[in-house]
């Protein structure tokens, strides 16, 4: 990796982290003070250990750096290891107007004192780097095949309006690059917050917004138009916030939805609320709003939030005006209710209701909500499945309602069971492996490899002995590293050494993380794979952030039980190790 070292005066900052930014986009490691120098070093011993081994020396010049002490002598370092014959090259940027200072005047320099300069020269200066692959240079953008650089400057410069529109109608998904961009982001700022920019350009720029990545889309100044009094700009930006389910300026948008008289705005407001994690005091005045509303009309947008609304809140009054809606609808309307609740109300699968009544209630509005189609089917199915609740306290009677229904309905609800689910927080009992072994059965081979990838997960030993015996069952990246756990938390491991190191393979060969294979080093030692000092030696405790944070603590509790009975076997070196180990697991545990 080439290094890079940005020599520059702190009034100038703000031009070193971006170009550092940008040259780190290119896999050129950029160093600034900020990020070697600490309070108490020397200065001079640091400049100098950074520039040997440095690659180059990009020095940013401006009327603030000429008159530097420090900048003066970081450049002379680097000029006298370049005339030396060191590999450290000076690259001159000047960043401001200022007479360039007279050991530079021989040196070729890239001009970026101004917007326009940087946007012509960035990619010059990263081609300076041997990096040939310049993404906005020869990616070519929208439909008339400009570079970034173009683009940017066809805003800028655009000669009438209509060049603009045509410009930003042309983006597409591709285009979403270009928003990693300071200089574009700037360039389309500056066209939000201009008072004088006409509807149409407003209105097209804020389609193309609708391709901004998510972690570079509150850099852009949206929730200002949210004051604008015109509804197609409105609805742009709600578009937007929207798509993107940011938490931001609700107290606006909720603003906005009282005082909304517009059927389509309103519509787009609703589902904003349905997509962005609201803020508590939010959610409490959007519930304030809708059951205010309820008493005249709803609509179903409105009773879509009003259940996400009990999903954030959790409490029985939102239900119970839900079962009162519920109770006197048509069949249609209590199939669509049900389906709602079951979707946005019971999505986190962690809702308690207090009332055995309204229990009761919801149980059975749900029960009664079954039908033809298998959505709805197997969205009922899973809310009574897996919710914290217990709607139904007999799950066995649960699992034979799921074998009641056509197979559409029953693989499309152990499809989502499989791919949406935490299946060892939700199933952990013997009840449950043996209901799910009766759509192992199945003719369907679909719905059997299903309910094999969900027994797979299920950390029990009735769960091995499936798997174990069944030549079909198909081992997967997702579910290798819970087989792993429950081989090593159920048994001897040499009882299921084929499966281990099926499993151990599959888990080296895809993504994994430290605790799975920390484990895999504890099963290969029971095995004999390997000896206590080779154990101890693979064994590394890290506080990762790879994988869940669910599957981390337990994993690492479980190794920490199985270290504890080896202490005792090793000589007092490795016992001491192994204590230091358990701890260090331990506190992984214990981490939030």
């Amino acid at each position: 990796m080439l290094n890079v070292f940005i020599s520059h005066n702190y009034k100038d900052k703000p031009m070193a982290r971006k170009i550092a930014k940008e040259l780190n986009r290119y896999g050129i490691k950029a160093w600034i003070d900020e990020s070697e120098i600490k309070l108490g070093d020397s200065l001079i011993e640091k400049i100098r250990d950074g520039l040997d081994h440095m690659d180059f020396l990009v020095a940013l010049i401006s009327d603030n750096s000429i008159h530097s002490e420090w900048v003066k002598k970081e450049l002379d370092i680097a000029m006298n290891s370049e005339i030396e014959g060191k590999r450290v090259v000076t690259i001159p940027i000047l960043v401001g107007k200022c007479e360039l200072p007279g050991f530079l005047k021989g040196k070729l320099y890239a001009d970026m004192s101004t917007t326009r300069k940087y946007n012509e020269n960035i990619s010059t200066l990263i081609k300076r780097f041997d990096i040939n692959e310049i993404a906005d240079d020869e990616n070519e953008f929208t439909e008339f095949k400009l570079n970034a650089v173009q683009v940017i400057e066809k805003i800028e410069n655009a000669q009438n309006e209509n060049e603009i529109v045509e410009l930003l109608e042309s983006f597409s998904y591709s285009e979403g690059n270009l928003f990693h961009r300071d200089t574009f982001i700037q360039a389309v700022n500056k066209l939000l917050e201009d008072k004088g920019t006409s509807l149409d350009i407003l209105a097209s720029l804020l389609d193309a917004c609708r391709y901004c990545p998510d972690g570079v889309l509150s850099k852009l100044s949206l929730t200002q138009l949210l004051d604008r009094p015109e509804e197609q700009i409105l609805q742009g930006t709600m578009n937007v916030l929207q798509k993107k389910s940011l938490k931001i300026q609700q107290k606006k948008i909720l603003k906005l939805l009282r005082e909304c008289s517009s059927a389509g705005l309103e519509r787009i407001i609703w589902d904003y609320f349905l997509t962005a994690e609201l803020n508590y005091d939010i959610a409490r005045d959007l519930l304030e709003f809708i059951l205010e509303n309820l008493k005249t009309h709803y609509s179903d947008k409105m009773m879509m939030c009003m259940c996400k609304l009990f999903n954030a809140i959790n409490e029985d009054a939102i239900l119970e005006e839900w079962y009162a809606l519920w109770s006197r609808g048509s069949e249609e309307e209590q199939k669509k209710l049900a389906n709602w609740l079951c979707r946005y109300g019971f999505e986190s699968g962690e809702f308690f209701i207090m009332s055995p009544r309204m229990r009761d209630n919801i149980q059975e509005a749900l029960l009664h909500s079954l039908g033809e189609k298998d959505t709805e089917n197997a969205e009922i199915m899973i809310a009574l499945l897996v919710g914290d609740s217990n709607l139904v306290e007999d799950r066995k009677e649960l699992w034979d309602m799921l074998m009641s229904l056509d197979e559409y309905s029953v693989l499309l609800t152990l499809e989502k069971l499989r791919d949406d689910y935490n299946i060892a927080y939700v199933f952990n009992s013997v009840q449950d492996i043996e209901a799910l072994k009766g759509f192992v059965n199945s003719k369907n081979r679909n719905i059997k490899k299903a309910a094999l990838n969900i027994i797979a997960e299920i950390n029990l030993k009735e769960s091995l002995e499936i798997i174990k015996s069944e030549p079909e069952f198909d081992l997967q990246s997702y579910n290798a590293g819970s087989l792993l756990y429950t081989i090593l938390k159920e048994s001897n491991v040499e009882e299921y050494r084929d499966l281990f190191e099926k499993v151990k393979e599959k888990v080296e060969n895809s993504y994994y993380i430290q605790a799975d294979k920390n484990l895999i080093f504890y099963g290969d030692y029971l095995l004999g794979n390997v000896n206590l000092d080779d154990m101890i030696a693979g064994i590394q405790i890290e506080k990762e952030n790879r994988g869940r944070q669910y599957d981390r603590r337990r994993k690492s509790k479980l190794l920490a039980e199985k270290l504890e009975g080896l202490v005792d076997k090793g000589n007092e070196a490795q016992a001491k190790r192994l204590r230091q180990l358990i701890e260090s697991a331990k506190s992984i545990r214990h981490t939030h």
